[in-house]
Order: C-alpha cells, then structure tokens, then sequence
C-alpha cells in the first residue's frame, strides 16, 4: 500500500472541495420561476393560514416570492386534479 504524505492528502482534500464550490457555483439558481402553492381549501382557513407562514418562512430563503392560489371544492379533490394536470415544472 502507497504511502501519501499529509501534504498531499491535504492537496487532495482542498482540490475536491475547490472543485465542489466550483460546481455549486456554476448551476443555474433555482427556483428561476414564481412558485405558487395550491391550497385545496377556502382562504381564511386553517390550511391557507399555513400556507401563508410557510410562504413567509421560504420566500425569503428561496429569493422568490411565493403566491399562495386557494381552490376550494369537493374537499380538496378539484386542487389535486388541477395539480395532476398541471405541466411538470421540475
């Protein structure tokens, strides 16, 4: 077995980490579209109040602002046909 020096085990460790902030970087900021959050209940209920403070929470940290659209109806099932026919936005 190969015995490296601790030189250049550090080399090593400070070229991978180099390359991961490289990496990180250089992608695309996400999200790079507005994010809406579809609420399967009323406005002013328990659900939409939830939704507001976790978009408060999260807009901020994501740099977007986050739209919240309620679509009440038929206990929630109209919002999630809406969201399976929705086109995939990744």
């Amino acid at each position: 077995m190969a015995k490296f020096s601790r030189k250049w085990i550090l080399a090593l460790v400070a070229s991978m980490a180099l390359q991961t902030i490289l990496s990180a970087v250089a992608q695309e900021a996400w999200p790079t579209k507005r994010v809406t959050f579809l609420v399967g209940f009323s406005a002013g209920g328990f659900a939409d109040s939830v939704a507001r403070m976790i978009a408060n929470k999260l807009g901020p940290r994501l740099k977007q602002n986050i739209i919240i659209q309620n679509m009440d109806g038929a206990g929630g099932s109209t919002a999630a046909r809406q969201i399976t026919v929705s086109p995939p936005d990744g």
